[in-house]
């Protein structure tokens, strides 16, 4: 009889122990898990953060070069109003294609300049752009620029302290594109 008791004791001795490892592991799936999740939160967000930096620029250039053609088909004539009006044509395209840009940031964040003319100025401009965005030196050639503060009004606010992130994240994204108003304008008079 002793035999009969002692494989009995054994058996429920390994019940009782694969029961309670059993038990013993219920915390280590949840372990795991937040470890995995925040190496993939932080992969996702950082995709997506990246991919709507990269968004914007394309946006940006896009912008700016739609502007410029815009102001190349707009009024004949090297008079200042004529130019005047192609700058008001080139910012309203450039602005409409950068909507979208301009709300993910929190609205009116975009400085956008069109700058041309003889001497060279500032001919229209949006939310406070000035001159000094301008880069260009011909007096034919008309050039928007679009420029984006990007550390101070991200698309997606950052994870953690904001000196962190400064690190991996441009400070400020900027489009610039130049036509040459000699083609488009009317010398003949």
């Amino acid at each position: 009889m002793r035999g009969f008791e002692s494989s009995t004791l054994i058996k429920t001795r390994k019940a009782s122990f694969v029961a309670s490892a059993a038990s013993r592991q219920k915390g280590a799936y949840a372990v795991e898990f937040a470890f995995v999740f925040v190496i993939f939160f932080l992969v996702l967000y950082g995709m997506i953060t990246y991919g709507l930096i990269f968004a914007a620029q394309q946006s940006m250039n896009f912008a700016a070069e739609s502007g410029a053609r815009a102001g190349l088909q707009w009024q004949a004539g090297a008079s200042a109003p004529a130019l005047v009006a192609r700058a008001g044509k080139a910012l309203e395209v450039a602005k409409d294609h950068t909507a979208w840009v301009d709300n993910m940031a929190g609205g009116n964040k975009l400085k956008i300049a069109v700058c041309g003319g003889e001497p060279i100025q500032l001919l229209d401009s949006l939310n406070g752009a000035d001159a000094t965005l301008c880069s260009i030196t011909d007096t034919n050639k008309l050039e928007v620029v679009i420029r984006y503060p990007y550390a101070l009004h991200p698309m997606i606010p950052y994870l953690g302290p904001s000196a962190v992130m400064s690190v991996a994240v441009p400070d400020t994204l900027e489009s610039r594109t130049s036509v040459d108003l000699g083609i488009a304008l009317d010398h003949s008079s």
